[in-house]
């Protein structure tokens, strides 16, 4: 398990088309890695967390884990305005081994 510490960035979540882009994630994260950052957030308010499907986020999870090799803490963000959505997507997400979630509180 990695520490979280440091200079986390919130990743955008890039479409082309209504659809992800993933050459384009896969671009920017490379660049957040050139750049020092001791970790990333996946699927946060400035990465389309209320209009992702739990499809495309694990998609990005699966192609930010092969790309970082383990060397960054992987945070996924698993929060909505639904406490029950909130707990069983977080469950989800737990079975993908992600270093931390990232919820927020429901409003």
């Amino acid at each position: 398990m990695n520490k979280i510490q440091g200079v986390i960035t919130a990743l955008a979540t890039p479409f082309i088309k209504g659809q992800l882009d993933t050459k384009s994630f896969s671009k920017l994260l490379s660049q957040q890695l050139e750049q020092g950052v001791d970790g990333v957030v996946i699927n946060g308010t400035t990465g389309e967390s209320p209009t992702l499907t739990a499809k495309e986020v694990k998609q990005l999870f699966e192609i930010a884990k092969s790309e970082t090799g383990g060397r960054i803490p992987l945070i996924v963000g698993t929060g909505s305005n639904s406490t029950a959505t909130t707990c069983e997507f977080t469950k989800e997400v737990g079975s993908w081994k992600p270093d931390a979630v990232l919820a927020v509180v429901p409003y």
